[in-house]
């Protein structure tokens, strides 16, 4: 086995995860990866039904892996499901923010602002608050907190102007604090995936807060799986920003380069 491949298998034993989003998708993902490379975990979701699951998707015992029915866009969820996490591990090494929602639908199409505000709560003050709640823990383990963005955690896409605002507050937010707490020992990773096959579309909602589910094609997207194992990567090497597809990484460059070639690429065409 290469040096690599023996840092890869190794740096995740014993370490103490906290996942959100794990009902399904990436963060479901995220902890069965994690189970097999033998971290802890401690998984959240609001689906109590798919979080008992992942003892059968694992075989993990109790004393690998625990879960917690929480809403985190509720500060004090967030502080409960940190004082669980503590209660049956000890401590917190490693935190990783994927819970989030999408909205698609034009910003005048909407009968009120209160959706597209609404959708900072699953995608922004999550965030905020499990950094807040975890610091304190992950600054005496020098730990690690990721976060699951996306495209629009960087470029500004037409029809979804409030799924884009919450994910730039994201990237700004984890920028920021990353200044302040790299002195304490604890980095942060934004990884920014492209489409990935989750229950994201199907739970999509339009500009009115209404359910608008969006199918997938045949077009060619990563799996969840995939992208867990990407995440993984990231965390492993503690890269600051990472942009998963060449597409994300060609509209990121194309925005900063030309941006007024950038407007008319991604104008709504009428």
């Amino acid at each position: 086995m290469s040096s690599t491949s023996r840092e890869s298998s190794s740096h995740y034993a014993d370490k103490v995860a906290i996942v959100t989003g794990a009902s399904s998708g990436i963060g479901q993902a995220l902890v069965v990866q994690l189970i097999a490379e033998g971290a802890q975990v401690f998984a959240v979701g609001r689906d109590a039904e798919r979080l008992n699951s992942l003892y059968g998707l694992t075989n993990a015992p109790v004393t690998q892996l625990a879960t917690g029915q929480f809403d985190v866009q509720d500060e004090a969820a967030c502080r409960q499901l940190v004082e669980s996490c503590l209660s049956c591990f000890g401590r917190i090494d490693l935190v990783f923010c994927n819970a989030g929602r999408a909205m698609k639908g034009a910003f005048l199409s909407a009968n009120s602002p209160l959706p597209s505000t609404g959708i900072m709560r699953t995608n922004y003050d999550s965030v905020v608050y499990l950094a807040f709640y975890t610091l304190p823990y992950l600054i005496h383990t020098q730990g690690h907190i990721t976060v699951t963005g996306g495209i629009v955690s960087h470029v500004g896409l037409p029809e979804f102007s409030a799924y884009c605002a919450s994910k730039h507050a994201v990237r700004g937010f984890i920028e920021s604090l990353r200044r302040e707490v790299t002195a304490e020992g604890v980095t942060l990773t934004l990884v920014s995936p492209d489409t990935v096959r989750t229950a994201v579309r199907a739970n999509m909602q339009d500009a009115c807060g209404n359910p608008d589910p969006i199918p997938y094609g045949d077009e060619k997207v990563m799996s969840a799986e995939q992208c867990a194992g990407k995440i993984l990567d990231a965390t492993r090497r503690k890269k600051r920003d990472v942009l998963l597809s060449t597409r994300a990484r060609l509209l990121n460059l194309l925005q900063f380069a030309f941006p007024g070639l950038a407007q008319k690429v991604l104008a709504i065409r009428h």
